[in-house]
């Protein structure tokens, strides 16, 4: 593993945490996440993704 390696930003996450850093500026933010809904996961996600549900502990 090479230790000095850079993180680096996809060209989508820039884009969507720009848009959270000017909506912030404007004052726009907080209105916008309260106003936001709630996004629920994909249905289309592969089995690995989806939720499991709780182990059940032996009693």
């Amino acid at each position: 593993m090479v230790k000095k390696q850079q993180m680096r930003w996809s060209l989508h996450g820039a884009h969507m945490l720009m848009q959270v850093r000017a909506a912030e500026i404007n004052g726009e933010l907080r209105n916008r996440l309260r106003a936001a809904p709630f996004r629920h996961p994909e249905l289309n996600a592969p089995p690995i993704f989806k939720p499991k549900p709780p182990l059940l502990r032996a009693a």
